[in-house]
């Protein structure tokens, strides 16, 4: 069997900073043999290259990244009531994660959200995280062959990115489990916690509480 458990789509900060515009429904779409649009794009925004691969894959994950995913979510979204903030902005019109005003916090050791995205609550953010969340969950649900043939395998995931230090120990977290338990949850992030142990004790508390089954593995080495 082959597949691929590390795919970023438009809920991912660093993925729209290269102008890729794909939603994970989209990204499945590709992963099991449709066609993709990717940029550079047009004037009037429509991508200029269309992708296929020869062989869809058998089992597949997005793992976009749980930092900034409701920044990234407010952001990008033009009726989002703080879409002409200057942070917002600035997030749109970066080209490379680095020029990013959402860099900066990723390598900070005590990370926080940005008050005039998120409010001094951060509660709109975790609004848009818990959609952007539902959105992962839902593509997966809908790509995800449950019939006899078994054609096709998703999985619930997304990537817990600390940069500590600025280490790349970043992991993907897949869940084994369907929507009914993922729901219950929304993804630990490294702005909850720099330590890869703290992750652990969530996965380990997700277990417990839902009777589902969870794991990280490595994002990769590079960095480390």
């Amino acid at each position: 069997l082959f597949g691929d458990l590390h795919v970023h789509t438009a809920l991912s900060t660093d993925a729209w900073n290269y102008d890729v515009e794909v939603r994970p429904r989209d990204a499945y779409r590709y992963a099991f043999g449709g066609s993709i649009g990717l940029p550079p794009k047009d004037a009037q925004g429509n991508p200029t290259r269309w992708l296929a691969i020869d062989r869809p894959l058998d089992f597949a994950a997005t793992t976009d990244h749980a930092e900034f995913l409701g920044e990234q979510k407010l952001c990008s979204d033009p009726n989002s009531p703080v879409y002409d903030t200057d942070t917002c902005v600035s997030i749109r019109d970066s080209k490379t994660p680095l020029d990013s005003p959402l860099a900066p916090v990723a390598m900070n050791p005590w990370p926080s959200r940005e008050s005039e995205v998120c409010g001094d609550d951060t509660e709109r953010c975790l609004d848009a995280i818990r959609s952007a969340w539902q959105e992962t969950i839902a593509a997966a649900e809908e790509w995800n062959d449950e019939t006899e043939n078994c054609e096709r395998t998703t999985f619930i995931a997304y990537e817990y990115s600390s940069i500590r230090l600025l280490s790349n120990l970043h992991r993907n977290v897949i869940f084994r489990d369907g929507a009914s338990r993922a729901t219950q949850v929304v993804p630990f992030s490294a702005l909850d916690s720099l330590r890869p142990e703290d992750l652990w004790a969530y996965l380990e508390n997700y277990e417990r509480r839902t009777g589902g089954m969870v794991l990280a593995i490595p994002h990769n080495s590079n960095l480390s």
